[in-house]
């Protein structure tokens, strides 16, 4: 699950791209949980209509926190844009903006979102039947698999010029099947901003 996210994550998002968090004033909570994910819902709607006008397109990851006390919160990954853009459309609370930067691999960030989703089931199951929505327009990549032959199988990692490893994602077991696997993340060095972002 969280390989998943990563690799989204790293497919559609770049350094200086944004990660925020929408939070409620007292007076502006949700009566209740269902209100929460209305909430989100007007929110993009909202700024997918204002990017639109401006040319661009609304490219998003989004979680929603409902903490153990009752806390509400939305955790979102979006492209950079002009912060009062956000503001404009979020009229409940405070906007907390953080620019993404980690070399291209958000792993970390992923792991987070995760938890936050995992508290959220946790207290509230019927409010979150995925552990985090997307917008369709965003590239799901298909990692390369490699089936090798008994007796062939090597733990060996060639890194091909223009990448890195990531260390952190390097993983060996059994699956399910009884199959063993090796897995890792290779991450292109350079990364451009694409158009519209």
């Amino acid at each position: 699950m969280v390989d998943k996210l990563t690799w989204i994550m790293n497919a559609n998002f770049v350094d200086g791209d944004f990660v925020v968090t929408l939070d409620y004033r007292k007076d502006a909570r949700p009566g209740d949980r269902m209100q929460l994910k209305k909430d989100a819902r007007n929110f993009l709607d909202k700024l997918r209509r204002k990017l639109k006008k401006q040319g661009k397109e609304l490219q998003y990851i989004h979680v929603m926190e409902v903490g153990e006390r009752g806390a509400m919160h939305h955790h979102l990954l979006i492209k950079e844009m002009d912060i009062k853009t956000l503001r404009e459309c979020w009229s409940y609370g405070g906007i907390q903006v953080e620019p993404l930067w980690s070399e291209g691999q958000y792993r970390k960030l992923a792991e987070y979102f995760i938890k936050y989703s995992e508290k959220t089931m946790r207290t509230e199951a019927a409010l979150m039947t995925k552990h985090w929505y997307a917008s369709r327009n965003l590239v799901i990549p298909e990692p390369e698999k490699k089936v090798i032959k008994a007796g062939y199988f090597k733990k060996v990692i060639n890194v091909p010029a223009g990448y890195y490893l990531d260390k952190e994602s390097v993983a060996a077991g059994v699956n399910e099947d009884g199959f063993d696997y090796f897995t890792y993340t290779l991450i292109q060095v350079e990364r451009k901003r694409g158009r519209g972002g």
